[in-house]
């Protein structure tokens, strides 16, 4: 889930969807972490990152605030589950 703040809306937008495309999407959004960025980090299922967004001229950009939080999380819920699953080596 992404939650955006416009100062120019009257609240929050929320965006919920899969990671993959969250995270391509937000490589081209985002003006404050380079796209290496996201190399080095996990999309926790139900983790919430935070931007403020604003049109420039015609292009949508952001500033990334929170990425991922997943302290709300418990139990089962909280278990890191990857999207691709790991497969055993050998034969």
């Amino acid at each position: 889930m992404i939650l955006i703040e416009n100062q120019n809306s009257k609240g929050p937008v929320v965006i919920v969807g899969h990671g993959g495309i969250f995270i391509i999407s937000l490589m081209e959004i985002l003006t404050n972490v380079g796209r290496d960025f996201f190399s080095n980090k996990h999309w926790h299922n139900c983790g919430i990152t935070t931007c403020e967004v604003n049109m420039v001229g015609e292009k949508l950009t952001g500033t990334l605030i929170d990425y991922g939080k997943t302290s709300f999380l418990s139990g089962n819920a909280a278990k890191m589950v990857y999207g691709t699953p790991k497969f055993e080596k050998g034969g």
